[in-house]
């Protein structure tokens, strides 16, 4: 799972000093060698070892082991601990909540799944809201090691592309946070027909994706306007899957698209969201 957030702006040096020329030539050596995810990652790994970031302790209250600053970092875009419970306590309890008010049986469902689990943020809360056997995949093996390891639950590696290794009809909800925002339309619309495969009839799904009403327009030079007159836009069109790309797309574009592989319940903007990105409640037909 990738960072809700995942275009931040950066400290810059004056304009016109000689750093700033340096960087700008440095810059574009990198884009032109196909380089910069792999700058993108180094600033990640510097993030998460910046001096003043705090301890992260063995467990959280439950018991339950916590994963490395760096491993934070890589899905949740910081290295900060108590966020990183506290963000994914919420967003499993938006899932639950958004499955059961469109007639989703959450608590008595029998499998659920993560697609882009990254290290646990949302399906360690999970058991607080079902009894479900639970499920997460990501194609980063790291993260789902680390998963495999440490919580409850069966956890595999996926592919960028479907289709997974799941049996048709195998779940009764599936949810996918911050995954459509890292891909490309072509990939987005092959997991939603994988996705159409592996939710059995009248099961959920939620996808998460950046709508015209994300924070983060401005940090991509997109405004709202610009955006609903595009309808699709992708900033930094490399590393699909990353953090280093960033998907957005229009709620009625998100809407149409889906509508041809399942029934579009609700689409909730992303300024209404714990979830930090607008949501598509999908169900199975």
């Amino acid at each position: 799972m990738a960072d809700p957030s995942p275009v931040k702006a950066h400290t810059r040096p004056p304009s016109g000093s000689p750093l700033t020329g340096v960087k700008a030539l440095a810059k574009a050596g990198l884009h032109r060698a196909g380089l910069e995810p792999l700058l993108f990652r180094y600033h990640e790994w510097r993030m998460a070892r910046q001096p003043g970031v705090a301890t992260v302790p063995p467990t959280d209250a439950a018991g339950l082991p916590l994963p490395s600053a760096y491993l934070m970092t890589l899905v949740a875009g910081e290295p900060d601990w108590q966020r990183f419970l506290e963000g994914g306590r919420d967003q499993a309890r938006t899932i639950a909540e958004l499955v059961t008010r469109h007639d989703g049986n959450f608590q008595d469902a029998e499998r659920l799944l993560d697609l882009g689990c990254g290290c646990g943020r949302i399906i360690r809360h999970m058991p607080a809201h079902s009894a479900a056997a639970l499920y997460g995949v990501d194609y980063n093996p790291r993260l789902v090691r680390w998963c495999a390891q440490n919580l409850p639950g069966t956890f595999a590696r996926n592919q960028l592309t479907p289709p997974l290794d799941y049996p048709d009809g195998h779940f009764d909800a599936v949810w996918l946070l911050s995954v459509f925002t890292h891909l490309r339309l072509e990939t987005q619309n092959q997991w939603l027909a994988e996705l159409a495969r592996v939710v059995r009839p009248g099961g959920t799904v939620i996808v998460t994706f950046h709508d015209e009403a994300h924070p983060g327009l401005d940090l991509v030079g997109l405004t709202s306007e610009a955006l609903l007159a595009k309808a699709f836009h992708i900033h930094n069109d490399r590393a699909e899957g990353s953090n280093f790309i960033s998907t957005f797309q229009t709620r009625d574009f998100m809407r149409n698209q889906c509508a041809a592989y399942f029934e579009v319940c609700e689409i909730v903007p992303s300024r209404e969201t714990p979830l930090i990105q607008a949501a598509a409640v999908l169900r199975r037909v």
